[in-house]
């Protein structure tokens, strides 16, 4: 065993198929791994659901992503004196962007 390693107790538990593709199912819903979500359930910490699920997150990203693109590519033109970027447009469309995404996290 390493010198460096903080937690040098083990604990063992066996469960049934049934019991252990529960557990690996919650801790993965938590983005947890199976024995951080036990540690924590076991020493009385809050377990709180992520607000989106994994895929819906990467989604998100990638989305996001995208828009940053878009917005550098605005801001160019802007900085060039490009007399076509309607910016007040641009504004309303990025309001209700960040009216959806809020009203997605608040749920």
């Amino acid at each position: 065993m390493s010198e460096n390693r903080k937690r040098r107790k083990m604990v063992s538990i066996r469960l049934s198929e049934e019991e252990f593709t529960d557990l690996k199912e919650k801790a993965d819903t938590l983005g947890e791994t199976v024995p951080a979500f036990l540690r924590k359930k076991a020493l009385g910490q809050r377990v709180r659901s992520p607000l989106v699920d994994r895929e819906a997150g990467l989604e998100m990203a990638k989305q996001l992503r995208a828009i940053g693109n878009n917005v550098n590519q605005i801001a160019r033109k802007v900085n060039q004196g490009d007399p076509q970027v309607d910016l007040t447009a641009i504004r309303k469309e990025l309001n209700e962007i960040w009216q959806s995404l809020s009203s997605k996290l608040q749920k």
